[in-house]
């Protein structure tokens, strides 16, 4: 019988993101809480590793930017990334005292403004395609 394995490489990503907000050189400096499946996932801590609490500091940077850096992150380069990456600020004000989401939780709770800024000739399975996939084979 095949075996598949399906793991989303967002929160990587998140956290690479997280990490360079925090003047940190990479998320491998970060030890985290983190639960959810695939795209629907949570963080309720991140610390250093001397275990301090980096939460605050995460927090009020997502509810005011996002995961947003400086704009010189490969995925800030991309239009649809770059809003993903703001539009978590939204989501943050959800729940803006314990947690940061993960971005693609835009797709649930804001599924009529993200179809009202889709190109129906270019949708996110195409960037995908031309990116991720051409990057991954």
């Amino acid at each position: 019988m095949p075996r598949f394995l399906n793991i989303c490489d967002m929160p990587i990503g998140i956290e690479e993101l997280i990490a360079k907000n925090l003047g940190l050189s990479s998320r491998k400096e970060l030890e985290v809480d983190y639960y959810g499946l695939n795209h629907f996932g949570w963080w309720t801590d991140i610390r250093d590793k001397a275990g301090n609490s980096l939460m605050p500091e995460v927090i009020k940077h997502v509810s005011q930017h996002g995961y947003a850096t400086d704009g010189t992150s490969e995925l800030e380069q991309q239009k649809s990334w770059n809003s993903t990456l703001k539009m978590a600020k939204d989501i943050q004000a959800l729940d803006p005292k314990k947690t940061v989401p993960n971005t693609y939780l835009k797709y649930y709770l804001f599924p009529d403004e993200e179809v009202a800024h889709s190109n129906i000739e270019f949708t996110r399975a195409n960037e995908v395609m031309e990116g991720r996939e051409a990057f991954c084979f």
